[in-house]
Parts: C-alpha cells; sequence; structure tokens
C-alpha cells in the first residue's frame, strides 16, 4: 500500500475514524508493505496522534513519492521471495 497524503493539511475526526478503521483491516488483508508519502510535519505527527495502531505497524513515511513506490516494490518483492505460499 502506498498513500499519498502530501497534499494533506489537516482532517476531521472522522477521517481519522476512517483511518483507525482501514487500518485496523490492514493486516487481515494480508498487507505486506506499506507507506505514506507527506509533505510536512505537522500531517505525519497528526497521525501518529490521531492513530496510535500506527504505532504497532510495520511502515515508513516518506517525502519522495518515488522513493516510496521504490521502497514498497522492493519490501514485497523481498516477502515475496521470502514466503512463496
Amino acid at each position: 500500500m502506498l498513500a499519498d497524503i502530501s497534499e494533506v493539511e489537516g482532517a476531521t475526526p472522522e477521517a481519522f475514524d476512517m483511518v483507525k478503521h482501514i487500518v485496523n483491516r490492514l493486516p487481515e488483508m494480508g498487507l505486506i508493505a506499506k507507506a505514506y508519502v507527506y509533505k510536512g510535519p505537522v500531517i505525519r505527527g497528526m497521525m501518529f496522534q490521531r492513530v496510535p495502531q500506527l504505532n504497532h505497524m510495520d511502515y515508513l513515511f516518506f517525502t519522495d513519492f518515488d522513493e516510496a513506490l521504490q521502497w514498497v516494490s522492493s519490501d514485497y518483492k523481498q516477502k515475496l521471495t521470502a514466503h512463496p505460499n
């Protein structure tokens, strides 16, 4: 999963509730790699504050979309090779 939140400057509590719902469902969907692309530290800080479930998940934040895409692709291929089933 690659989420580009670089244009997001803030969100309503309901929006963060939806993010929490999605984040809680990701493990059962077989998610292998996830990355967020953000522009400034404010939204990243808000994500950690409003979605505490992120603290227990494996993901990375990037400021460059192409770097994030490359990492997700590489991580996916690496994990797929390690667990072919």
